[in-house]
């Protein structure tokens, strides 16, 4: 989500997925993200602001200003349960297990939903391990 808003090598693919659905964490995900680069990587308190403030208001339309439509999914007891499950199967940390619950109980919803946009290494190895395709590739 973050390479929507902070230009990174990846962000051209991001943009062109069209649509995404998402877990509501990705919300402290985001900020988080956005801020450790105003931290680390010299990225200004005041364009941090922006670029948060910009995420925010399109989780609110549900959709960016680039064309990305998002399906943002309510975390509640199910996901948090198979979080939980997860988490024996799976070494992450307790936001990804969030991000991967809420994948698998949405793909139980749509089994369409088969492919899985991810750049942490230890997701992707955990997302694929539960049958999902990966992208990047």
């Amino acid at each position: 989500m973050v390479k929507i808003y902070a230009k990174e090598p990846e962000t051209a693919m991001v943009l062109g997925a069209g649509a995404l659905i998402i877990s509501e964490l990705a919300r402290v995900e985001v900020a988080s993200a956005i801020r450790r680069k105003s931290r680390i990587e010299g990225m200004s308190r005041a364009s941090a602001d922006i670029l948060i403030a910009t995420f925010e208001n399109d989780l609110s339309r549900q959709e960016t200003a680039a064309g990305v439509d998002f399906t943002v999914i309510r975390l509640g007891q199910d996901i948090l349960d198979e979080a939980i499950l997860i988490l024996d199967r799976h070494p992450l940390t307790a936001g990804d297990a969030i991000q991967l619950a809420t994948a698998i109980l949405t793909r139980r919803l749509i089994p369409d939903l088969t492919v899985f946009l991810c750049f942490d290494q230890h997701l992707r190895t955990a997302a694929s391990a539960e049958g999902f395709i990966l992208q990047p590739a």
